[in-house]
């Protein structure tokens, strides 16, 4: 019976032993199935990340030949801004030429103005007296006319003495030898009748040429002051054309002025753009080979997710190896 009682004994601890066994393979079955989906989504993820690892480091390296041409290019936008600086300067020193011409040529035909203004008053004043003196010689006309007159009536005067000198004669001749001494007197009288006579044709003659003269005269005054009252006309005119190219050359200082002041502005916009272009191609030089530096971090991790996948599938093996064991424990 005691032999019995121990091999009783005995099989009950065997079946406990087999029990806890069969837990022990249960547990081992279901961590096993549990580490080979772990290791499978392991896998998985490590071959995602692969390839989201090479997809990034092409990404990343595209990115640095961008931001490599980017610098490039920047750095020949920074060349191309101070060239456009240089021509800008000469642009605003060429303006300020420009300006300092035009005030030269203002103050030219300012002078000019002044000149032609002057001119205006001295051809006024030479049109006042040639006025001044048609109207003298006008005078002198009248007073030539008056002196015709003059004559006229001298003549008619010594006409009338001849006529009453040769009646005294003709009866100084009638009287005989007492009328000799009148006839003798009655002579000289018709001779200074006949003299004056001969005086006032020569003072008509010259008179008539006198009048002839002025009346010319009068005509070239006339024309002489229509050519002034045209000059005036025509050197108004030019003042007034002068006065006109002094506001524009007045205006084209200014806009000179302020095309100089405005270049200059520009100038020193476009150093200090040119400035920050460079300092944004230095920036994406930098940038370019940061780039570089993480596209070869990028294959670092590739390389070390590919370890991890070649690891997930080991584990993969070896879970599966694990549960084809667990399997043959569970048929013993």
């Amino acid at each position: 019976e005691r032999a019995l009682a121990e091999n009783r004994s005995k099989q009950l601890q065997l079946e406990e032993a087999l029990s806890e066994l069969r837990f022990v393979g249960a547990e081992l079955d279901r961590v096993s199935t549990q580490l080979a989906g772990s290791a499978v989504q392991l896998s998985n993820s490590a071959q995602e990340l692969n390839e989201s690892a090479d997809q990034v480091a092409v990404t990343i390296q595209q990115m640095a030949r961008g931001a490599e041409t980017q610098s490039e290019q920047m750095n020949n936008s920074s060349k191309s801004m101070s060239e456009m600086s240089t021509s800008m300067t000469e642009v605003a020193k060429g303006a300020e030429n420009a300006a300092s011409t035009a005030s030269e040529a203002a103050r030219r035909a300012v002078q000019g103005g002044e000149a032609a203004l002057q001119a205006t008053r001295r051809l006024n004043q030479v049109k006042a007296t040639v006025a001044d003196s048609a109207t003298a010689v006008r005078g002198l006309s009248e007073k030539s006319y008056q002196i015709t007159r003059i004559v006229d009536t001298l003549n008619r005067f010594a006409d009338q003495t001849t006529l009453l000198a040769l009646n005294a004669a003709i009866e100084a001749a009638r009287a005989g030898e007492q009328g000799k001494s009148f006839a003798v007197i009655a002579n000289e009288i018709r001779s200074l009748a006949e003299s004056s006579v001969r005086s006032a044709s020569q003072i008509s003659e010259l008179v008539q040429d006198i009048q002839t003269e002025v009346h010319h005269s009068v005509q070239s005054m006339e024309l002489v002051s229509s050519e002034i009252e045209g000059g005036v006309v025509a050197m108004e005119r030019a003042r007034h054309s002068l006065d006109q190219i002094i506001d524009a050359v007045h205006r084209a200082s200014e806009l000179a002025q302020e095309i100089s002041t405005a270049t200059d502005g520009q100038r020193r916009s476009s150093e200090g753009l040119a400035k920050s272009i460079q300092q944004v191609a230095n920036i994406a030089s930098r940038n370019a080979i940061g780039a570089e530096h993480v596209a070869q971090t990028v294959q670092q991790q590739t390389s070390s997710m590919r370890v991890i996948g070649s690891s997930a599938q080991q584990l993969v093996s070896l879970a599966a190896r694990l549960h084809g064991l667990v399997t043959k424990l569970k048929s013993a």
